[in-house]
């Protein structure tokens, strides 16, 4: 994650704490695109709204996911510059894409949608 090696910042508390964040990162991440099925897409185009597995619990488990993955896994790797990346790149850029997906999830599924 662009720097040398800094395990943990050299703390081996907050290397294993990245670890676990980045392996719930990857639970959800994986769980999502498993959730959406063949409705999984690079660019939305909704088939069908999709309400179950991990879609149960939030709407964007693929985002999030990738967030949490991305930060942990820098955390552990002790860069900040990876942490700014996860932070400051990677979460605006979700959260715009999700904006733009409930926007159409809305136009097409109205109160279906919550």
């Amino acid at each position: 994650f662009f720097a040398p090696d800094n395990i943990g910042f050299g703390n081996i508390g907050i290397a294993l704490i990245g670890l676990v964040i980045a392996l719930v990162g990857f639970i959800f991440w994986l769980g999502g695109m498993i959730s959406l099925g063949s409705g999984f897409r690079l660019f939305p185009h909704p088939k069908k709204l999709v309400t179950k597995g991990l879609y149960r619990l939030t709407k964007h488990p693929i985002y999030m996911g990738m967030t949490l993955a991305l930060t942990g896994l820098a955390l552990a790797k002790g860069t900040l510059l990876g942490v700014l990346f996860a932070l400051c790149v990677t979460t605006p850029l979700n959260y715009f894409r999700a904006r733009a997906e409930e926007k159409t999830l809305k136009s097409l599924y109205g109160v279906k949608y919550k």
